[in-house]
């Protein structure tokens, strides 16, 4: 039992401190009964995963154009009032690039210089580990000029299975080639000579607004509260893949609202501005 109520009620006047025990009976069984239910809940979570995630791979050969849909597939075609004719292989050209620049929060995180990137993505999966809560990102990406790697991943561990947020968060890391580092920029400023008072021209290397901080190590974090708070965002971002990005991708794709999209990030304006910066601003 936690000590904090165990002091508090003994600072309880002697007559009061029954009564503070027997309401603690209450809701200590209260609190099993919340424990074993989200104990169920995950295990339902993870089931539902494990039921589900084998459809990615049909769904990514159809976004690629690796096969036609089969008959059995588009059975439904006049359910959209639409009369099939001639079924090809037709892949759709970057449409996960597309899902992550409509989605409400992956969007903000997407520069410019992202999107020619996203381009060449190819398919973003989950993989479920074998505890039922450890899950790797996976981001295929198909051969470009930017990075070396095809496949970039981002990997969250939990030591334990009631643990809310996980001990490891590990990123790929980016081998790009010359040049193509769109994570760091190069700011050019004037710095003065205090006993001269001349001025020259220095060069500054900074961080780069992109989405692809979110595969940096966050243990790199020097400020703990920074830290934190960077590993909460990540988690919520991984989550946000799972439960919202990648099962309802087509809408995205279609530029249709998602109802809950957000769910997952309430707070008021201030706070969703200070997320949408969270992945570039911390050091």
């Amino acid at each position: 039992m936690d000590t904090t109520i165990l002091e508090a009620i003994k600072q309880l006047p002697p007559k009061q401190q029954p009564t503070a025990i027997a309401i603690q009976h209450h809701l200590n069984k209260w609190a099993d009964s919340e424990k074993q239910v989200s104990k169920k809940v995950r295990q339902l979570q993870t089931e539902y995963l494990r039921s589900v995630i084998p459809l990615q791979n049909e769904i990514n050969a159809i976004i690629k154009g690796l096969r036609a849909p089969t008959e059995d597939e588009i059975k439904d075609a006049n359910t959209y009032q639409i009369e099939v004719k001639d079924v090809q292989a037709s892949p759709l050209q970057n449409y996960w690039g597309q899902v992550l620049m409509n989605n409400s929060l992956t969007g903000k995180l997407i520069s410019e210089a992202d999107k020619e990137i996203f381009k060449h993505l190819q398919s973003v999966n989950v993989e479920l580990g074998e505890n039922g809560k450890d899950f790797t990102l996976k981001f295929e990406f198909e051969d470009n000029e930017h990075f070396e790697a095809c496949i970039l991943t981002k990997a969250y561990v939990f030591e334990d299975s009631d643990d809310e947020l996980p001990s490891k968060q590990k990123g790929s890391q980016i081998k790009w080639k010359e040049g193509k580092n769109i994570t760091k920029k190069i700011v050019k400023r004037k710095q003065k000579n205090k006993k001269t008072g001349q001025t020259r021209d220095i060069e500054k290397e900074e961080k780069a607004p992109t989405f692809f901080h979110f595969f940096e190590e966050v243990d790199q974090i020097n400020n703990e509260d920074e830290k934190n708070e960077r590993q909460q965002f990540d988690y919520e971002l991984g989550s946000q893949f799972i439960n919202q990005i990648i099962p309802k991708a087509l809408f995205t794709y279609l530029g249709l609202k998602v109802d809950d999209e957000e769910d997952d990030f309430e707070g008021d304006e201030d706070e969703s501005e200070e997320e949408e910066d969270s992945l570039e601003d911390d050091d």
